[in-house]
């Protein structure tokens, strides 16, 4: 099929597409065929096969930047128009043979081929013709020029250079089919205008200075403000008045100064990290994921979100569960976490097989007017059941399991005796259909001295085998409520389409505090985190959940190593060599130093704090625990010194 006739049968609406392709594929370096755009991306164009240079024709470092130079071409929507009349100056003085894998240029079998070049770029330049008709205001696609027929089919690699580079102008005005998603009455700039998300982008211009974006943030576009806001936290006031006088940052190259942006885009899959947006100023770069300079040059991440039950959110794993967008998509996602672990981990253990604590809370089946009421449990008696970690907070009148009021709570509970974070935790049960709890103020007897000190042995069995564990991060107080996400970004997220918007929008915004929250400074919380099967986190910020085979952040900017709980590191240190030993020394370093830095309201329960991941590390060593240290390795462990001095 020849390239005039595959184009005749294409709508006019693709033709539209193939020119975004290309306008926007000028804001790098390298310029690459019509013909290349559309063979990559429709498929339609088999006679003119453009491919990266083969690695044994030319040093490995040339072909590497070849491949990353093709990113670019997947799906990029318009966002410098009047390039379009840039891209018809070829620099024919770009062009040569490639015979000995030394020379860049045009690479092709036999010189017989080069009397074709220039029917192609003839052609090429009618094709950008008609790409410039595109921009017109009532988006009117005219016929395509005639293609010659004579294409070879062993034309290996051809690039089309533009030379001399020419910067985006950008403070042109441009009417495209496209309203804006903006829920505000300001209108976007013209590059946000026509901005979408989708996979491989490469390097976009966003603005030729940071002054240029302030403007554009001060005329009320939505995403520069984002930006802008965002640089603004990342620099000192310093700082962005420099730049802003005109100062280019230290470490950026003076061609290469204004604003980027680099969109990179993976498909939704369970184990992959948020899609992510950096806007740098100056070139940032994406293969190394450093900066070019180490001080200086600003940068700054955004996230990428989708809607539960979208197609979007099919593609985009971050979920947004600020309050003022969602504020109960957290029992989504937490639904999610458990359906997917309990399905597809076998190493987090199955349902049912496990026995319980000593009492529990039995919430009932999920019928609000049901009293909670404290259970014993008969031995043998396995069923699901959620465990909280929390901060008790220095109240001192908490409703508590107790000698006197161990009667009355076998009989029912009155939630309105309970503290906040123990009410969060039977709604949050009831509403998951799980009918058990355990909480250490309702289930260990306060005050037994006796049952303090047999119950705190079981917490391996209390965590171990529970469902899930809540950990109450956002309260420092079990008096306040821990399930509100009270989390204000500092500027709103903003809606863009998502590829050619046929899969929906999706929400670009700051991303997200990592902080596990207060519970990551109290010391009984390290090895209920340790010993748990799984747990969600309500952190700071956002939402984080982790179970022995996977772990990250409601957003999926953030991933935790799963080898921080106790079960799976012992799982992958089996065996007597000095290895595994000296891995399990390494990891009981780790947990000594997260410990340390945390704090006990009663300083005597320092050891029984750590007693229930002492005792299965002490078994894999086989070695006695003295107090904090090992036998095996007393020597060593007694070279330590506080981390502050």
């Amino acid at each position: 099929m020849s390239l005039n006739s595959a184009l005749e049968r294409l709508p006019a609406e693709l033709h539209k597409e193939i020119a975004s392709y290309l306008v926007a594929s000028n804001s790098t370096k390298s310029i690459h065929s019509l013909a290349s755009t559309c063979k990559r991306c429709f498929n339609i164009f088999a006679p003119f096969a453009v491919q990266t240079y083969r690695s044994s024709e030319i040093p490995k470092e040339r072909s590497q930047s070849r491949n990353r130079n093709l990113q670019f071409l997947h799906h990029i929507a318009i966002s410098h128009p009047e390039l379009v009349r840039h891209v018809q100056t070829l620099d024919l003085r770009d062009w040569g043979l490639k015979s000995d894998g030394t020379e860049s240029g045009l690479a092709i079998r036999d010189d017989e081929w080069l009397k074709h070049l220039k029917v192609v770029i003839e052609a090429l330049k009618g094709l950008f013709n008609v790409f410039e008709a595109v921009m017109d205001e009532n988006w009117e696609m005219p016929p395509p020029p005639p293609f010659a027929d004579c294409i070879p089919e062993q034309l290996e690699c051809l690039e089309i250079r533009n030379s001399p580079r020419i910067p985006p102008p950008l403070q042109h005005k441009f009417n495209g089919p496209h309203q804006p998603l903006n829920s505000g009455t300001m209108p976007r700039c013209a590059f946000c205008h026509t901005f979408t998300i989708d996979q491989d982008r490469f390097y976009l211009e966003f603005h030729p200075n940071l002054a240029s974006l302030k403007k554009s943030a001060d005329d009320g576009c939505d995403f520069c403000h984002l930006c802008w806001t965002g640089f603004r936290q990342e620099w000192t006031g310093a700082q962005i008045e420099s730049v802003l006088k005109g100062e280019v940052p230290e470490g950026v190259t003076k061609f290469e100064p204004g604003i980027w942006i680099y969109v990179h885009f993976t498909d939704y899959s369970p184990t992959l990290t948020q899609p992510r947006i950096i806007v740098s100023c100056g070139r940032y770069n994406p293969i190394t994921s450093v900066r070019e300079s180490s001080h200086g040059l600003g940068y700054i991440n955004l996230a990428v979100y989708g809607k539960e039950g979208t197609a979007a959110g099919s593609r985009t794993p971050g979920r947004i569960c600020a309050a003022e967008y969602e504020p109960d998509s957290y029992l989504t996602l937490i639904r999610g976490f458990l359906e997917r672990c309990t399905k597809s981990h076998q190493a987090c253990g199955v349902e049912g097989t496990y026995d319980m604590p000593t009492r529990v809370i039995d919430v009932g089946n999920g019928n609000q007017e049901d009293l909670p009421r404290l259970v014993v449990t008969d031995q043998g008696m396995k069923e699901k059941y959620l465990a909280l970690s929390y901060c008790w907070g220095p109240a001192t009148d908490t409703f508590t399991l107790n000698h006197k009021t161990i009667e009355g709570m076998l009989r029912g509970i009155d939630e309105r005796r309970l503290v906040a974070a123990h009410r969060d935790t039977i709604a949050l049960a009831r509403q998951l259909g799980i009918q058990y709890i355990w909480i250490d103020a309702l289930c260990i007897i306060q005050g037994d001295k006796d049952d303090w000190e047999r119950e705190s042995k079981l917490m391996a069995k209390v965590y171990g085998h529970a469902t899930l564990t809540i950990t109450a991060g956002r309260s420092g107080d079990a008096r306040n409520s821990f399930i509100a996400n009270t989390y204000k970004q500092h500027a709103p997220c903003c809606e863009f389409p998502l590829g050619d918007g046929q899969d929906g929008n999706v929400l670009i915004g700051p991303l997200r505090s990592a902080d596990y929250g207060v519970t990551e400074t109290r010391g009984w919380c390290c090895q209920e985190k340790r010993l748990s099967r799984r747990v969600v986190f309500f952190g700071k910020e956002q939402l984080f959940f982790l179970c022995r085979s996977s772990g990250y952040s409601e957003d999926r900017s953030y991933q935790e190593g799963k080898s921080i709980l106790l079960h799976t590191f012992l799982n992958t240190s089996k065996g007597n060599s000095q290895l595994t030993r000296d891995r399990l020394l390494q990891y009981w370093d780790e947990i000594v130093v997260d410990f340390s830095r945390r704090q006990l309201s009663n300083p005597h329960d320092i050891f029984a704090a750590l007693a229930s991941i002492a005792a299965p590390i002490s078994k894999a060593l086989q070695s006695r625990y003295l107090a904090g240290l090992w036998e095996c390795d007393l020597v060593r462990c007694l070279l330590w010194r506080p981390g502050y001095r």
